[in-house]
C-alpha cells in the first residue's frame, strides 16, 4: 500500500511539473489562437497585439538556475542537495527547489541510477540501500539531517525528493 502511494504521490509531481513547465509556444501573450488578444485592467495594448498593463518584467524562462557549460541544468547546488552526493552523470531534466524540500527530475539508465544509489551507499544512507533498490527500484532513507526518496521508473525519468529534517 505504502508503495502504491509513493508511486501515485510521484505521479502526482510528474504531472504537475508537465502542467507548470516551459512552453515551446513562440507568442508571448500565451494564447494558442493568433489573433485573438488576452486583455487586462490597464487596457494598454502591446506589439503582439494583446494587452499589457505597462509593467516591463524580463520572463526569459530559457535560463535555468543551475546551468552546466554546455547549457544543460546541472545538478543545484543548494544548502539541502549539499547533504547528499552529487550525482556523477546523468542529466538533470527539472528541479523545484526550497530550504527544506526540493524535488528533481534526473534522466537515467538503469545503470547510472544504480551507480548514485551505490554513491549514497557510501555517503552512509545504509550498508542494505543497494540491494533494496534492486529489488523494489525504489528507496526512502534519512542519513545527516536528510531524507531522500528516490524512485526509478524508466531510463527517461527518475524522481529524487529531498526533505530536510
Amino acid at each position: 500500500m505504502k508503495k502504491l502511494f509513493a508511486l501515485l504521490l510521484a505521479l502526482i509531481m510528474v504531472f504537475s511539473f508537465a502542467a507548470c513547465g516551459n512552453s515551446d509556444n513562440p507568442d508571448p501573450s500565451g494564447s494558442d489562437n493568433p489573433g485573438v488578444s488576452q486583455t487586462d485592467d490597464s487596457g494598454k495594448e502591446n506589439d503582439n497585439g494583446s494587452e499589457t498593463n505597462g509593467s516591463s518584467q524580463d520572463t526569459d524562462s530559457s535560463q535555468k538556475p543551475y546551468e552546466d557549460e554546455t547549457g544543460k541544468e546541472a545538478w543545484p547546488e543548494t544548502d539541502l542537495t549539499a547533504l547528499v552526493p552529487t550525482p556523477a552523470q546523468g542529466n538533470v531534466l527539472r528541479s523545484s527547489l526550497s530550504d527544506t524540500f526540493s524535488t528533481i527530475e534526473v534522466s537515467w539508465t538503469y545503470d547510472e541510477a544504480l551507480a548514485y544509489v551505490q554513491q549514497l551507499k557510501d555517503a552512509g544512507f545504509g550498508d542494505d540501500i543497494v540491494e533494496k533498490f534492486e529489488q523494489q527500484k525504489v528507496i526512502k532513507r534519512t542519513h545527516n539531517g536528510v531524507e531522500i526518496y528516490l524512485v526509478y521508473m524508466d531510463d527517461t525519468l527518475t524522481m529524487i525528493t529531498l526533505t530536510k529534517e
